[in-house]
């Protein structure tokens, strides 16, 4: 196993018609015209903020302008629950202009003063506890890197200006969103902790000084003042400046180790994508130093010299869902042997010896039990008229709002660090903190297709089965997200009795049967939800883009 190899895609048969002032790719001597190039946008959540995206691409924004305005949309949407301007991002982003993939990595970055990670009390998200609990503890809050990959990844592949990608947002924090049920609940289960710090009361009390009830319209003008404030002093306002300094100052008081140095010296991290080939498709995901790409890429390897696909649909084939549950069994056994080479490319003949090793492996290795369960984030997927292409990711990496009750002029900010003290020693102080997201591209023939990206405790997996469908068996993104997702192993402890779950629903129960005859152990998972996979499919000869739809829960809206 190896470091994946620099890669680009350029497309040998690109060339360009100038069209005004815009380079306008076309591809294999068609006569494609800029207006019949679709644009197209979609996201786990947050309908109205995807339809501000398609606006703002309709007028001459590209997919990384309308990307970054639902992105931002959403950390408002959501009052900073799931995800927030103080949390992380990675993206893969294909520029039509040059035929390139981009990676940007803006994933947490570790204090450089956090030299005993594993002295960081770990919280249980569990409603009995967050209802009682009474610690905080700052050590847990790590470097944030969202708003760095906002204004990153805005100066080089955006088009309007910093202003209109941060309008929606802005408007949302001012004129508010319904506070709904889903919002009650989770802050009835949080209060002890959203109460803890005046600064934090007051993002959640409204003008007369109650709490928000459902129907109220819930709004935050210390969050609309901060993202006015980065558009008119820059992003650095948040690396730098006053926003920088009151929440290192906030944290430090709290124990934390984030320093202004932290701070100012944090920057994005521009890596090559992780890349295979698979079936004829050129696929990437999110490159080094993350390893989720490389773990996906694995996944699909890896079926590849299992032909899983040959004797049918892993829901039909008790033979393919054997095979299924043998790659995802041995792909997770790898995540816990060989931590350290998480970013890699198999070769054919890697792949084939890995998968006879799978298929063969009766070794016993016990799995730690799974000490968290809440990593809450987006994913947005965006192609403009130009053929651009994003595929985006944010978090908060934490359950809701986190247990430290922390806001700083409205922004959340979160305690990654709770669940993760073993990867943070390994990563070392100072250091960018790997992670498993694994936003991706596929191409055919030097062309992008598919752009997508998935969240949960699933990601890996469910993108990996959304593939396979889309793949070899030609489904539609929605279908492929639709349709027999498998998810996560359940039962840790014994490497030999993992379960590996499924929709509820999604494979009947006589192809489960036959494939436990084969030797496979399933569980149905009623935590797997379609739309975690996010995509969207372009038909380069049509113009036509395919993609999932936005999903309702949690809007918002």
């Amino acid at each position: 196993m190896k470091i994946l190899p620099s890669f680009f895609v350029t497309a040998a048969t690109l060339f360009a018609v100038a069209c005004g002032n815009n380079t306008i790719p076309n591809w294999q001597q068609t006569s494609i015209q800029a207006d019949t190039l679709e644009s197209f946008i979609t996201s786990t959540f947050g309908a109205n903020a995807v339809g501000v995206g398609n606006q703002l691409m309709a007028e001459g924004g590209t997919a990384m302008d309308a990307a970054l305005s639902v992105a931002l949309a959403q950390s408002v949407l959501t009052g900073g629950k799931y995800v927030s301007l103080g949390g992380m991002m990675t993206l893969l982003y294909y520029e039509a202009e040059t035929g390139k993939v981009f990676n940007m990595n803006a994933a947490w970055s570790i204090p450089q003063k956090e030299t005993n990670p594993l002295t960081i009390q770990l919280t249980r998200y569990t409603v009995d506890s967050i209802r009682t609990y009474g610690r905080v503890d700052g050590r847990t809050v790590l470097v944030p890197g969202f708003m760095k990959g906002v204004g990153r990844a805005h100066a080089r592949f955006g088009r309007l200006s910093l202003a209109k990608v941060f309008e929606h947002a802005i408007s949302i924090a001012d004129t508010g969103v319904i506070w709904d049920q889903t919002d009650q609940n989770a802050f009835l289960n949080w209060k002890n902790i959203l109460l803890e710090y005046p600064e934090t009361r007051e993002v959640f009390t409204k003008a007369d000084g109650s709490f928000y009830e459902v129907g109220d319209k819930f709004v935050q003008p210390q969050l609309a003042a901060t993202l006015r404030a980065v558009v008119s002093e820059g992003i650095d306002y948040m690396y730098g400046g006053p926003w920088a300094q009151k929440f290192v100052r906030s944290v430090q008081e709290k124990g934390g180790k984030v320093t202004m140095a932290d701070m100012t010296n944090y920057d994005v991290i521009w890596s090559e994508p992780a890349h295979i080939n698979y079936r004829g498709y050129d696929v990437f995901a999110h490159g080094y130093p993350a390893w989720g790409g490389g773990r996906l890429l694995e996944l699909l390897k890896i079926a590849e010299a299992a032909e899983l696909s040959e004797s049918g649909h892993y829901a039909t084939s008790p033979e393919s869902l054997f095979k299924m549950f043998v790659i995802l069994k041995g792909n997770n056994k790898v995540w816990y042997d060989d931590y350290e080479e998480y970013d890699q490319s198999l070769s054919d003949d890697e792949a084939k010896k890995s998968w006879d090793k799978m298929a063969s492996d009766a070794e016993e290795v016990k799995i730690p039990s799974s000490k968290y369960n809440g990593k809450h984030s987006a994913a947005v997927v965006a192609t403009d008229r130009w053929g651009n292409m994003v595929a985006l990711l944010h978090s908060v990496n934490t359950f809701n709002w986190g247990a430290n009750g922390i806001f700083v002029d409205g922004v959340s900010i979160p305690d990654p660090a709770t669940f993760q003290q073993q990867e943070i020693m390994r990563a070392g102080a100072g250091n960018r903190l790997p992670e498993g997201t694994n936003p991706g591209m596929v191409f055919l023939k030097g062309r992008p297709i598919i752009a997508f990206s998935c969240i949960g405790n699933h990601l890996r997996q469910q993108s990996f089965s959304s593939l396979v469908n889309a793949l070899d068996f030609q489904l539609t993104p929605q279908q492929a997200s639709d349709t027999a997702t498998i998810g996560v192993y359940r039962n840790y402890g014994s490497y030999r009795n993992l379960r590996l779950g499924v929709k509820v629903g999604s494979i009947p129960k006589n192809v489960k049967k036959q494939a436990r005859e084969l030797g496979g152990l399933y569980q149905d998972d009623r935590t797997i939800k379609a739309w975690y996979w996010t995509a969207l499919k372009r038909n380069w000869e049509t113009g036509e883009v395919l993609g999932t739809s936005v999903a309702q829960k949690p809007s918002g809206e």
